[in-house]
């Protein structure tokens, strides 16, 4: 399948994924991943807050001491409080995938696993040994994708000292942190199938047009306030099991035997 089919399919997917809610009547997925990413970020808002806060009231303490009036001394406080506040959340929203990835691990997996059964697939009976064996390759997976990111962002902020190639760095940021949260999502559904970290890496790297429409339309979701952190995450685990499936059925390259 060609890359221009495949972003098609994964753009479709999504509009499948909100058809099968709808049919299923599945709108409790988007509960749980709503109230743990409402508390998550209220839980990094609040200590990022504590450590800006008591920062500052030491920043402010030292220019005190080194005879700064207290004008200024305040000032100088605040100051150094409101930036690490913003640093601690743009640190956060650049991270944010990879925490949603990792803290909620057994859901993401969960639906997945609900998504392919109602799409047809046999159903997988529960294995303690299986579920730890599959959160540990998703931390793995996840971690890898975020050092991949980490590295290509670093190589594409250097473009941005390259005159008028620089102008379409920032695209080129957002479509590579796009890539990288839908690999991370395309692997829960060849993880559901029993696939080696080999073949699952090997396959999405085929269908790369999968990952990246993908991870397009999750972070456009995602920039809707409040609703994209309910409905963003679930819609995207959904829309990539749906369309790697179809991906598969269409080129043949894969079967879906374990280990393939």
């Amino acid at each position: 399948m060609t890359t221009v089919k495949d972003i098609r399919l994964g753009l479709r997917s999504y509009g499948t994924a909100l058809a099968m809610i709808r049919q299923h009547r599945l709108w409790y997925f988007f509960l749980l991943p709503g109230v743990a990413n409402l508390l998550l970020f209220a839980l990094v808002f609040y200590f990022g807050w504590q450590v800006a806060y008591n920062t500052g009231q030491a920043a402010e303490g030292k220019f005190a001491d080194w005879g700064a009036t207290g004008g200024l001394a305040q000032s100088v406080g605040l100051l150094v409080s409101i930036t690490l506040m913003l640093a601690t959340l743009l640190l956060y929203f650049k991270l944010y995938k990879y925490l949603l990835l990792i803290v909620l691990a057994p859901l993401w997996a969960w639906i997945a696993e609900r998504t392919q059964e109602l799409d047809g697939a046999p159903a997988v009976p529960f294995s303690m040994r299986l579920f730890l064996k599959n959160l540990t390759r998703g931390l793995k997976i996840g971690l890898r994708s975020l050092v991949w990111e980490m590295l290509i962002t670093g190589g594409l902020l250097l473009l941005l000292l390259v005159p008028f190639i620089n102008l379409i760095v920032p695209l080129l940021l957002f479509l590579n942190e796009g890539f990288w949260w839908g690999f991370s999502v395309l692997d829960l559904r060849n993880e559901y199938f029993g696939w080696n970290d080999h073949s699952s890496v090997r396959w999405i790297n085929y269908h790369k047009g999968l990952a990246l429409s993908n991870g397009i339309v999750f972070l456009l979701l995602l920039a809707i306030p409040l609703l994209g952190l309910l409905v963003a995450p679930v819609l995207s685990v959904m829309a990539a099991g749906l369309a790697a499936n179809r991906a598969e059925d269409a080129s043949e390259t894969m079967s879906r035997e374990p280990g393939a």
